[in-house]
């Protein structure tokens, strides 16, 4: 059967200061495949879309989380001034370097934005999987990240006040 048209993506470990956060999402699609045939919701959803899985945005610092600073969230991109890394979370092109509330321009703040909008390997990836889906096969997509500290689903960007498409509707 066809998809309907919307692709859920469900990401995780972009700041990988919580490494085993990343097995929500593997238990999210390790339920997909074991629920599909036998119960009717998971059947239903894998049958009308298309869900891309990508439980690690960040593998070096994930990896650096995991042997060196337990609370590092960054990548590992070495930055001019000797600092190290970009928050991905912070580097996507949408309303990037807005103002400095929630992001930094400086390299030594956790939550350094980068040089420039999507300046960061693992943004550029997500962003050309999105592209991919959204302008040639002309799909709606959704982007959700899961957020295992305060077991929130973060579902697409609101700014301004302005509730984002997921929760308006």
């Amino acid at each position: 059967e066809e998809a309907a048209g919307v692709v859920p993506g469900l990401t995780r470990l972009h700041s990988v200061s919580r490494p085993g956060q990343s097995e929500v999402t593997l238990e999210f699609a390790y339920d997909l495949l074991r629920g599909y045939g036998h119960d009717a919701r998971t059947t239903r959803l894998v049958r009308q879309t298309r869900t891309i899985v990508v439980p690690v945005v960040n593998p070096d610092g994930l990896t650096y989380c995991e042997t060196t600073d337990y609370f590092w969230r960054k990548n590992r991109h070495p930055n001019a001034g000797g600092s190290v890394g970009v928050d991905p979370n912070r580097n996507y092109a949408y309303e990037w370097g807005h103002d400095n509330n929630g992001s930094s321009g400086s390299g030594f703040d956790e939550t350094y934005r980068g040089t420039s909008p999507a300046s960061e390997p693992e943004i550029q990836a997500i962003t050309q999987l999105l592209d991919d889906y959204l302008f040639s096969e002309r799909l709606l997509a959704r982007l959700c990240s899961f957020f295992a500290l305060l077991a929130l689903l973060l579902s697409c960007v609101g700014l301004y006040g302005v509730m984002s498409y997921d929760v308006a509707r």
